[in-house]
């Protein structure tokens, strides 16, 4: 076990019920031990979160029919689910995809750009 050393830390009084509520239900063994497997992992997540960059750099931006699949999808922003104007239905249903995503409606299950093969 590596050597360990006392540190005093302040955080909101929510944080702190938070990890308590955590140790008490079992979900971690100690604070200390979350907080320095939190530590940990920042370097994974950093990690991660280069190797997203890397991908997104050669993505083309979303166009405004994608933040509206997503805004239908998450049921958030206007005319989406219960939230929405007298509780219009959020407009994703199970499986739909993405538009110019393969098998999402008006793609015919084509990448944007791909077209149709004709038929054999």
């Amino acid at each position: 076990m590596p050597a360990t050393e006392k540190l005093a830390i302040s955080l909101p009084k929510d944080l702190i019920e938070k990890l308590r509520r955590a140790r008490e239900e079992g979900r971690i063994e100690s604070v200390s031990g979350h907080i320095a497997d939190l530590l940990r992992r920042e370097d994974d997540w950093l990690d991660a979160r280069a190797t997203l960059d890397r991908i997104y750099e050669s993505c083309p931006e979303p166009e405004a029919e994608h933040y509206a699949w997503a805004r239908r999808a998450l049921g958030a922003g206007p005319g989406s689910g219960p939230g929405g104007p007298a509780g219009t239905p959020a407009g994703a249903g199970p499986g739909e995809r993405p538009p110019g995503t393969p098998g999402s409606a008006g793609s015919g299950g084509r990448p944007p750009g791909t077209p149709a093969k004709p038929a054999a």
